[in-house]
């Protein structure tokens, strides 16, 4: 398997610098944190994914598997690559809540207020369900699942106020973007939609990308430092 591995300039905390042991600090961007709770989320997806695809070509999984070298990677464990491409994974969410933290989306982009925000989810989709109204998605959200949908619904308010704000894509990019997909995006009962009427579609798909890309030039441009420390003492379980 490989491990997609962002190219980061890391400024590494020596171990006396390390975090206090009650709220430990696995990394910080422009500040804001990374916790050992938080990280643990991300390495918990990376070791799904990777479980999964190698069941699939394997049919098996030893306990030792993930303490083995890992092919092409000059010997390092598989449990250290899959806790480079975590660290990475959790860089790059936490730049793109501080995006949405920026553009007054969300009052707090750390871990403990999605926590508590998962809480509240979950008790407000109780109540409503106990009432016998209808609830959209799951009765329960698992932190992984609505992780997923408070992303999806961060990016696409960030989107739509964009979208509000900004002229949008000039008519060379609105072709190239309709020559390319039309076959897969804009194929109707009817053939494919002409671009008069594709229009709508291509701006929603603009400001989606922009969002993209505002999300990684925030990444690229913070101040990371990482406590290798902490990082060192967590484990792949």
């Amino acid at each position: 398997m490989r491990f997609p591995l962002l190219l980061l300039s890391l400024i590494i905390v020596p171990d006396a610098n390390a975090s206090s042991p009650a709220t430990p600090a696995v990394a910080e961007l422009d500040g804001f944190r990374i916790t050992a709770s938080e990280y643990k989320f991300f390495i918990a997806r990376m070791k799904a994914g990777h479980a999964t695809r190698w069941f699939s070509s394997q049919k098996a999984l030893s306990p030792e598997h993930w303490n083995a070298p890992h092919d092409g990677a000059e010997g390092m464990p598989v449990a250290g690559l899959l806790k480079q491409a975590a660290l990475d994974e959790a860089l790059a969410a936490k730049a793109r809540l501080v995006l949405y933290y920026e553009h007054n989306l969300i009052a707090d982009p750390g871990w403990d207020a999605f926590q508590k925000e998962l809480v509240a989810e979950n008790e407000h989709r109780a109540r409503t369900a106990a009432l016998g109204r209808p609830i959209y998605g799951p009765v329960r959200f698992t932190p992984l699942s609505y992780w997923l949908h408070r992303e999806t619904q961060l990016s696409l308010r960030l989107a739509h106020r964009l979208r509000a704000g900004e002229s949008g894509p000039g008519e060379d990019w609105e072709r190239e973007f309709y020559e390319k997909n039309k076959t897969r995006i804009f194929n109707s009962r009817e053939g494919i939609l002409p671009i008069e009427r594709a229009r709508s579609i291509i701006r929603s798909r603009y400001f989606e990308e922009r969002v993209h890309l505002l999300a990684r030039a925030r990444l690229e441009s913070a101040e990371i430092k990482v406590n290798r420390h902490v990082v060192a003492g967590i484990p792949v379980e």
